[in-house]
Formats: C-alpha cells, sequence, structure tokens
C-alpha cells in the first residue's frame, strides 16, 4: 500500500509555533539527512499477523540551503487530522512561522523579532487557540539563558537553560505557578531525558525505545550521567540501560533497520515514542533530492514485515534459553 499526500500552498501563509522553539531542528544537518535533500517522508504503520494499517506520515521538505521550509504532518484512523507548517526566512534567520490546520481553531501565525545583536529578542503568536508572546534573555556569552512565556489571556511560564561542561546544550526546566518544575535533557536537539520535580518517574529515551526509571532522589544527577556516557561511551550506556531494566519498567523492543546502497535509512522497526509512547511501528521513508534522485518509498513492505518477525523470535528465544543456562 502506498501513501499519498498533497500540499496545497497560498499566497499568504498562515503560520504556526511549537514549545521549546530554541530546540526546533530548522536545517537538514539537523534532522541528520545528507547534502541536497528536497524532500524526506516518513510513513508509520502498525501491523501484526492479520494485516497492516497506515497511522500517519510526516513529510519534510527544505530549500537548498537546507532550511525547512514545510513540515507537514497527517494523522490517519479516528482522530485524523491534517497540519502544515511553513517557514520564511529573511536575511537567512527565521522570519516568520506559521500553520494551517484542518482542526478548527488551530491555525495561527507567529512573527519573530531580532536585538541589535541578531539574537532572538521575542516572537508574537496569533491565533484562537494559540494567542501569546514570548521573550527571550541571554547570558554575557551570548548563550540563551531565559525565556518567557504569556499568554493574552491567563497563563505564564519561564524556561530556563542549561549547558554542559562543554557549553553545549544540556537541558530546559520549565517553571509553571502551581505545577511541578520540569525537566527536559536534550543531545543535539534530540530529547533525550524527562522528569517532574519530586517525581518518582524519569523517562529516558534510548536506543531500544523508552525506559521509565524508578528513580528518586538522584533523578537530575541521574539523567546528567546518563546523558554524558550515551554521548562519550555509547556501549558503556547501552550495559548502563540493561543494568536499568531492574530498576523501573522498560518497555522492549528488538530494532530493526534497513538501509539503501546510498547510506539512507528507508526501513524501520522500533518503539515510536514521538507520537505514539509504547506502541510498536513500522515507519518506511523516502528522499528525494535538489537533483532530482529519489531514494526509498513510502509502501508498506511485507518482506520486511515477516523479516522482522522471525529475527523477533529468534532473538527472544535465544535470550530465554541463555537465561535458563544462567
Amino acid at each position: 500500500m502506498k501513501i499519498t499526500f498533497t500540499f496545497f500552498f497560498i499566497s499568504i501563509c498562515l503560520l504556526s509555533f511549537c514549545q521549546h522553539f530554541p530546540t526546533k531542528k530548522l536545517t537538514a544537518q539537523e534532522y541528520g539527512l545528507k547534502e541536497g535533500i528536497s524532500q524526506h517522508a516518513t510513513a508509520y504503520y502498525k501491523a501484526d499477523s492479520l494485516g497492516y494499517e497506515p497511522v500517519m506520515i510526516s513529510v519534510l521538505q527544505f530549500n537548498e540551503d537546507g532550511q525547512l521550509l514545510h513540515d507537514y504532518l497527517e494523522i490517519y484512523g479516528k482522530y485524523a487530522s491534517s497540519t502544515l507548517h511553513s517557514y520564511i526566512y529573511k536575511n537567512g534567520r527565521i522570519d516568520s512561522l506559521n500553520t494551517i490546520a484542518s482542526a478548527d481553531n488551530f491555525s495561527s501565525k507567529s512573527k519573530f523579532y531580532y536585538n541589535e545583536a541578531g539574537q532572538l529578542d521575542s516572537l508574537r503568536s496569533t491565533g484562537v487557540y494559540k494567542n501569546y508572546k514570548e521573550t527571550f534573555s541571554y547570558d554575557d556569552h551570548g548563550k540563551l539563558k531565559e525565556m518567557f512565556h504569556q499568554n493574552t489571556g491567563e497563563g505564564s511560564y519561564t524556561e530556563y537553560y542549561y549547558y554542559d561542561e562543554n557549553e553545549e546544550f544540556e537541558y530546559v526546566k520549565n517553571v509553571q505557578t502551581g505545577m511541578p518544575a520540569t525537566y527536559t535533557y536534550y543531545i543535539n536537539k534530540d530529547e533525550f531525558g524527562f522528569f517532574e520535580e519530586e517525581s518518582s518517574r524519569v523517562i529516558l529515551q534510548t536506543k531500544l525505545g523508552e525506559m521509565e526509571a524508578g528513580i528518586t532522589d538522584e533523578a537530575e544527577e541521574m539523567v546528567a550521567e546518563m546523558r554524558f556516557a550515551k554521548i562519550h561511551d555509547p556501549e558503556g550506556f547501552q550495559n548502563e540501560i540493561k543494568d536499568f531494566e531492574k530498576a523501573g519498567n522498560y518497555i522492549y523492543v528488538i530494532p530493526a533497520n534497513a538501509y539503501a546502497e546510498s547510506g539512507e535509512l528507508i526501513k524501520e522497526y522500533k518503539i515510536d515514542y514521538e507520537y505514539s509512547p509504547e506502541k510498536r511501528r513500522y515507519l518506511f521513508h523516502s528522499y528525494v533530492y535538489h537533483d532530482g534522485n529519489e531514494v526509498g518509498d513510502t509502501n508498506f513492505d511485507s518482506f520486511f514485515q515477516m523479516g522482522v518477525e522471525r529475527r523477533q523470535l529468534h532473538l527472544l528465544n535465544w535470550n530465554n534459553t541463555d537465561d535458563e543456562n544462567n
């Protein structure tokens, strides 16, 4: 089955915005895509022995400079919807960000404003459900320090940005009156870990999916150490993850990937912790380049599914036998 998708564009963009904008990926390089990419599409399917069904499709489009132009997401099924984000740049930096949504009242437009140093100073978002202003402040070294979000009506929160010993962006602390503070850790712009203050639940995004560890007093220290390990010692990080399986609830799946001869990831089987937490999904990717070259497609591949299922069964049986021998 092939998923088809159609964009429609109008001369006056109606744009939108998302939380944690400083962590938003805006270039092909930040998405880990090759130079010269024009479009990357990813189709998500759920499947079992009875068949398969498309869940959603995500499409990213880039200009020749590698800047994100359009970010489209279409969800199928009972709660079907579609959202198109459009990005406009001036002088090499984002000027406005707009959203056209199929759901009533979810379309909006945002405008970005910069200070004399060229840093993002504030943004203003207008729409029925998205109507707010955000202002940004920086430290003496020019690094983002704080963001204040104020809704047009009631409601506000502050985000504080922190950096590791290498001056790389590490985590965001979100503080809102009457709510526990939340901490979101990143590696580059990919979310790595999350926990709430005084909570017994820590979520780590690992190579195998999502892990929930039952850690209380040392949550911040634990997540920071695990992040450091993943960056500097990936093999040691995976060994630590196995040790934490006994301390928390680990959602386990044996991942499977397939690559094109040119190196692009074209098929996946994994936990989809970004859109459907705890759900196992098959992902199929297609790539279109500005020179006209195309790689992969978004068709469901039943042969890949059969290979995954055989591999899952073989490895799980092997693990059970190994446990019995130990």
